[in-house]
């Protein structure tokens, strides 16, 4: 079996043992199908009693569905969607939400540390007209954001009024929300609808499922939005109640909390294992389950000459790599340990090497 190098992506981790077994129990006997069997209704109850409010919860098999379905709920033909100018949906989703939109746009807006500045924000919304096709229709937020780090209540609310007070509705990206909420010290409630987010991408993927994320929509009106389109994306799956088994055993005694606290725990302790190393700069606060970073490129050809390969995320601003270095649920304590000893070492061996030229 071909394996990842470490900490490449949280998308490389296998699914947690909650979510096999409920997999098999789910597997006997007959079930409606479509969505209409038992596991789906009771998703819809527990993803209510986890957002403290009546929603209705949509699995998808991807991320990329979950968003395009989302912003195509929200979104309008002809308008802009604004997001961070380093947004997932923009640099690697858009034509999947133009699938349903084919005439829409994207607004980029800049922002440090991965966060779109408020001030931004209004500036930008200022100079567009009131009629298509430059009106924005949504605003898209990344939780935790594309550079690891994550938008505090106040700035969710913030941003959120301003895209409403424009006449846009709010978008969140929640690929990583569990390990934000778990950042944040905050429920699930306080870190969406009620900071103004209406509609929310749910990962799952990420967080412990084989293959169920969902939407998540705190509107009944924009819920039919999405239920409208499921066929047309094809993410109405015939069996369903499989995918629901998934996101209930997620749920199930705050089992998906408790699996963002465990990766964000080892993304600390990676990062101070190696943040001081030579070659080694980390270039945002670490607050999630990412570090992001800069590399001595002679720190960057040993490791990938041993097999731990460094995953280049993005380029700065004078064309120098920028990595990227992922935990997840089931990162164990002696693998970071064990990079770590291995970064400690090239690291002393390539300074060690400097300072005798």
């Amino acid at each position: 079996m071909k394996t990842s190098p470490p900490f490449r992506s949280d998308n490389t981790a296998g699914a947690c043992l909650a979510v096999l077994e409920a997999i098999t129990r789910t597997n006997c006997g007959l079930a409606s199908a479509y969505g209409t069997d038992d596991h789906s209704a009771a998703l819809n109850e527990a993803m209510s009693d986890v957002f403290e409010r009546r929603c209705w919860c949509f699995p998808v098999g991807t991320g990329t569905a979950a968003n395009a379905l989302a912003l195509a709920a929200v979104a309008q033909v002809n308008t802009l969607i604004a997001c961070h100018t380093g947004a997932h949906v923009l640099r690697s989703e858009d034509e999947a939400v133009r699938f349903f939109w084919p005439g829409i746009g994207f607004e980029p807006l800049p922002g440090e540390a991965g966060r779109i500045a408020i001030a931004m924000l209004e500036d930008a919304a200022r100079e567009k007209c009131t009629s298509a096709p430059t009106r924005w229709s949504a605003l898209s937020l990344t939780q935790l954001t594309e550079a690891g780090t994550v938008y505090s209540l106040d700035e969710t609310a913030a941003l959120a009024a301003a895209a409403r007070r424009h006449g846009a509705r709010v978008h969140m990206d929640g690929a990583r929300f569990a390990n934000a909420v778990v950042a944040l010290g905050a429920i699930p409630a306080d870190a969406s609808w009620r900071s103004g987010v209406d509609i929310l991408s749910f990962g799952a993927t990420k967080n412990g499922t084989i293959n169920a994320d969902a939407v998540v929509a705190f509107d009944e009106t924009v819920a039919g939005a999405v239920q409208s389109r499921l066929k047309q994306s094809g993410q109405l799956y015939s069996k369903m109640r499989f995918m629901a088994a998934q996101l209930l055993a997620l749920l199930e005694d705050g089992l998906w909390l408790k699996n963002a606290e465990h990766a964000n725990a080892m993304a600390q302790r990676l990062n101070e294992r190696i943040s001081a190393c030579c070659g080694v700069e980390i270039l945002h606060a670490v607050e999630g389950n990412h570090l992001i970073l800069r590399l001595a490129e002679p720190l960057v050809r040993r490791l990938t000459e041993v097999g731990s390969i460094p995953w280049q995320s993005d380029t700065d601003e004078q064309g120098q790599p920028i990595y990227r270095l992922v935990t997840s649920f089931d990162t164990k304590p002696e693998e970071v340990d064990r990079f770590a000893i291995l970064v400690e070492r090239l690291s002393s061996e390539w300074a060690t090497g400097q300072q005798e030229k």
